[in-house]
């Protein structure tokens, strides 16, 4: 038995209540319900993941582990996305806190159901990068095989290099190798050989070889302490970029390539942009600025007692605090506009071609919609997020 999960037992009676909550749910989500072919192969996931649950109440840690991983591989070749899964999840978790509200040792329960669902979350998320570099390494051999036919040697030499380069990253991450980014270790777009090209594209290509190489020191921060929560979406965006360097070399031989930009640095719990996409689009805004003085505007946005929250409530509470920020942002700025979340409790929306006077109005709808929202704890209990624009 998990020596994690001391209090999770309590939930067993309303085990079948929650599942049947969920399958209503999925029933009424056509975008989740687009991914199986009938109403029986929902209900039979919906029974397989019950018997999951179920079952883990017994498991031992590596048993957990295992369970959930191979669970995300074979989300992955059912071909179901992450965040659809993760959606699924917090149907599950919702209505648990709820129910646990109401019986004995409430709040060691309800702390064991966030760190159960962060937990089988994160082992998830593992099991679709097990998949991800699986196919990556079949594409590095179709690189390998393929790369004779390239008749330009410099063009080779820089491929292989890069390919290489990959294949050092995948195989430190399956292996739990250190990988430590000195010098021999960074990736390098074109070497020596800049000079081939001119300097817009030349110092388009530098920006792409700082963000590869801070996104991978950013994974092994991560993979160090076991998050795949944060490695899965950090993988992703760096094979975004990695492949967008292959096709900017004229060898886009990886077969996920015309994907480049689908889904590309996204934050699953607020839907909004993750930070390294605010600095890339800032960056541009600036440009268009200095070039045609083009206005835009910057808003910050926090959450003043977000700690508070957090201690009071619990976490799962404060998720649903940044959950709902995510939500009004996105309701209320413009189509031309684009919401971040650069922090854990920090927010950024950029206003293209948007004056004082219209930036002033948009801030205000969304800090008056967040303030006047009341949170549910229970039936008791709920209570407000202030916000700082």
């Amino acid at each position: 038995m998990s020596q994690m999960f001391k209090y999770l037992h309590k939930l067993s009676p309303d085990i079948d209540q929650a599942f049947e909550s969920f399958y209503d749910k999925l029933l009424k989500d056509v975008h989740l319900t687009n991914f199986f072919d009938s109403q029986e192969q929902i209900a039979m996931l919906v029974q397989k993941q019950k018997m999951f649950f179920i079952n883990s109440l017994t498991m031992s840690d590596t048993e957990l582990d295992t369970t959930y991983i191979r669970l995300g591989e074979n989300h992955y070749d059912l071909t179901i996305p992450y965040v659809d899964y993760i959606k699924g999840m917090e149907i599950l978790e919702e209505h648990f806190l709820m129910y646990s509200q109401n019986i004995d040792n409430s709040r060691e329960l309800m702390e064991d159901i966030f760190e159960y669902f962060k937990l089988i979350k994160s082992k998830t998320a593992r099991g679709y990068l097990n998949k991800m570099m699986l196919e990556d390494e079949e594409d590095i051999e179709l690189f390998f095989t393929n790369l004779e036919d390239e008749e330009n040697d410099l063009t080779r030499e820089i491929i292989f290099e890069r390919v290489t380069w990959l294949k050092s990253i995948i195989n430190a991450l399956k292996q739990d190798i250190p990988f430590d980014l000195d010098e021999n270790k960074e990736f390098k777009f074109w070497s020596d050989n800049l000079h081939f090209v001119d300097h817009k594209k030349k110092e388009f290509i530098e920006n792409l070889e700082k963000r590869i190489n801070i996104n991978t020191k950013n994974l092994f921060y991560f993979y160090k302490k076991n998050n795949f929560l944060e490695i899965l979406p950090l993988y992703s965006s760096l094979l975004s970029i990695y492949k967008l360097t292959l096709l900017l070399s004229g060898s886009a031989l990886i077969s996920t390539a015309d994907h480049l930009i689908k889904n590309l640095k996204m934050d699953t719990l607020t839907n909004l942009y993750r930070k390294d996409a605010f600095e890339q689009f800032l960056e541009k805004e600036l440009e268009l600025f200095k070039r045609h003085h083009v206005l835009f505007s910057v808003v910050y946005l926090d959450i003043d007692n977000f700690k508070e929250i957090n201690d009071s409530f619990g976490h799962w509470s404060g998720d649903k605090v940044l959950e709902k920020i995510g939500e009004k942002i996105n309701q209320n700025i413009r189509a031309s506009d684009i919401g971040f979340r650069i922090g854990g409790d920090e927010f950024a929306i950029i206003l293209k071609g948007s004056n004082q006077e219209q930036t002033l109005k948009i801030c205000q709808e969304i800090k008056s919609e967040v303030n006047k929202f009341e949170f549910v704890y229970n039936e008791k209990q709920s209570f407000f997020a202030d916000m700082s624009i």
